[in-house]
Formats: C-alpha cells, structure tokens, sequence
C-alpha cells in the first residue's frame, strides 16, 4: 500500500540592495500665502536640477515629482480664539538611486535645507536578481523536501518515493524600509555624516510537495 508524504519547505537567500528609493518631502507655512508656496517652489527646483545631474551623471536611475499643493487652515489658540489664517505648501519627490554614497552626500546636503524632509527610503533588488534568486531558492527548496520525504519513508519503511504535486505555497521578495520622519541634524556644529550602505534584503520562497511512498 502506498503511503501519502507532505512535505512543506522554505529557502532564504539575503541579498545586498542594489538601488533605494528615495522620497522627500518639501514643505512650509505661513501667513503669506504667495511667500511660503514660492519658498516650496523655489526648494522644489533646486532639488530637480540637482537630481536631473545626478541622473545625467548615473547615480540616479528615474526621478520624479508630484505637483505643488497649497491648503489653509485657521487654528485656535489654547483658550479658543482663532488665530490668523495658516497657509502651507508642500510637494513630494521621488528619486530611485543606484549610487548610495551619492545618495547619503545628496541627503546630508538637502537636509540641511528648512523645507526638506526624508520620508522614507526603501531598498530595493533589481528583477534580474530577483528572478535569479528565486528560481535558485525553488530548486533548493525542492531539494530539501526530496530528503526529507526520504526521511520519512525510510521511518515508515518504505523504499521508494515519486513526488506527485508541487505547489508555490508564498515567497517574499520586498525591500528592506528605512524611515526617518525628523530632518537630519548636524551634531556639535560639525556636518551630518550620512553612510547609506546597501541593507541586506531576504528573498524567501515556501513550497508543498506532496509524494508518494512504496
């Protein structure tokens, strides 16, 4: 009588990231509506020629930025009474870079900008690297599984296996997240010193086998 085997196996591979996306955000208040939208404005090209040069120079694969936003808002003061009309403005930038060491220098020199602020940077594997190490992390997978069916038909007493059914049951190939909502500080009057060095990003891919033992 044939006997059933399932097994269920996982295979992790880490891997350096090979680019970050950035994202910024540029943004003011005030009570000059026209004066703080121009300050956003004003921010907004410097950061997008600078970016256009590092994508001209190759540091920067694509970069992009959402359009200038302007709300206002009438606030209260702690004992009820409305305070003048508060105008702010913000726009968001984005910017995939394959360089990390241009992309702390380029960080650490917008932070130091008022209106600057580092959402988040989320890092990332090309697809080529992701495809490469998935379909390795399958036949790893598979590998193991086949000795451990043999494993377990051998304490069965069984002799022989044939896999019947393998099915993809989940893998996780996202990047690795770094946020920071505050502006980076230079400490003791000295300049920030930024490092962005590649984080390590696990691609992980899970499997079920299903055999049959004789």
């Amino acid at each position: 009588m044939s006997l059933t085997i399932r097994v269920h196996e996982t295979a992790t591979r880490h891997c350096p990231a090979e680019r970050a996306d950035l994202q910024l955000r540029i943004q003011a208040e005030g009570t000059d509506k026209h004066a703080v939208a121009e300050r956003v404005r004003t921010v907004l090209r410097l950061l997008t020629d600078e970016l256009a040069d590092l994508e001209r120079g190759g540091a920067v694969r694509r970069w992009s930025n959402e359009q200038v936003t302007t709300w206002s808002d009438r606030p209260y003061d702690p004992d009820g009474r409305r305070l003048p009309l508060t105008h702010q403005t913000s726009a968001d930038v984005q910017a995939r870079f394959a360089d990390f060491e241009q992309l702390g220098h380029a960080v650490e020199q917008w932070c130091e900008i008022d209106e600057v602020r580092v959402e988040h940077v989320q890092w990332e594997l090309t697809t080529a690297t992701r495809n490469e190490a998935s379909n390795s992390l399958r036949a790893q997978a598979v590998r193991s599984a086949d000795e451990h069916a043999h494993q377990y038909a051998r304490a069965a007493g069984k002799q022989a296996i044939e896999a019947v059914v393998i099915a993809d049951s989940g893998s996780a190939q996202g990047g690795a997240e770094f946020r920071e909502q505050a502006r980076f500080a230079p400490s003791s009057g000295s300049s920030t010193d930024l490092r962005f060095a590649p984080r390590r990003i696990a691609v992980t891919i899970a499997i079920d086998v299903e055999f049959l033992a004789s």
